[in-house]
């Protein structure tokens, strides 16, 4: 249990994250054509967890992929990843970049490779902050897009895309995903409140804030469990996020 609480310390205490870098190609095509779609999602402002698909139709196999997916305002953040379908056997990951894109990387892990074929291969969720316009959409638009038939530095595939769309309703939501803030002080709280001012006004504007984000939705439901399991653990968490206000001016 001791290793557990220090590794969710440090989650809790972590500053920033460790970002994958998405290199465009230079390299020509050596055949294989495909098609990415990004799918339409849908969330309110302050949910979490909203999912959009990703499909492709390739008539090679795909050994892998990396790729962009850019909204504008960046008032959604990407919370990570997985592999559906004919796609069991890769690996998915993401991350927030600094121009507010969402970074996915797509590899194969078990060898086997993407068959030809078409329909959806990962689904990303997505927080959407506080601040988001109720009531409008946003185009989610794949940019560095590279499809490669193994996941060596060749054999690219070409690659055609598909754009899709994000739309916010018009009211606030309560989020079911466990939150440990909301645990210690209450939903309603004024220290809940503030805390996720600082994530909407302060966090979220840069792109270290946005990784923050991200780590912090990620590792939520664990530090909650953790919490009621251990007490004491409970009341160490307390007394961070009670340093933390005290911070605040």
């Amino acid at each position: 249990m001791r290793k557990t609480k220090a590794v969710l310390y440090i989650i809790c205490l972590a500053s920033a994250v460790c970002s994958f870098v998405l290199l465009p190609s230079l390299a020509q095509s050596q055949g294989g054509t495909a098609t990415l779609t990004v799918g339409d999602g849908s969330g309110a402002p302050g949910s979490q967890g909203n999912q959009i698909t990703v499909s492709l139709t390739n008539d090679v196999s795909v050994g892998g992929m990396q790729l962009k997916i850019c909204d504008e305002d960046d008032v959604i953040v990407c919370a990570g990843c997985q592999a559906v379908d004919r796609a069991s056997g890769f690996l998915c990951d993401t991350n927030e970049q600094s121009d507010g894109c969402c970074g996915v990387l797509f590899v194969d892990v078990a060898g086997g490779g993407l068959a030809e074929g078409a329909g959806p291969v990962i689904t990303v969720a997505y927080n959407v902050l506080t601040n988001a316009p109720g009531g409008e959409c946003r185009e989610l638009s794949p940019e560095n897009i590279v499809v490669r038939q193994d996941n060596q530095e060749k054999d690219l595939v070409d690659t055609l895309s598909v754009s899709g769309e994000f739309c916010f309703s018009t009211s606030t939501t309560t989020t079911s995903t466990p939150c440990p803030s909301k645990e210690i002080y209450g939903e309603n709280s004024e220290e809940t409140q503030l805390l996720r001012s600082i994530r909407d006004n302060i966090l979220s504007q840069t792109p270290e804030g946005r990784k923050i984000i991200t780590l912090y939705y990620q590792w939520s439901p664990a530090i909650v469990k953790a919490m009621k399991q251990d007490k004491a653990f409970e009341a160490d968490m307390r007394k961070m996020l009670d340093g933390l206000l005290m911070l605040i001016p």
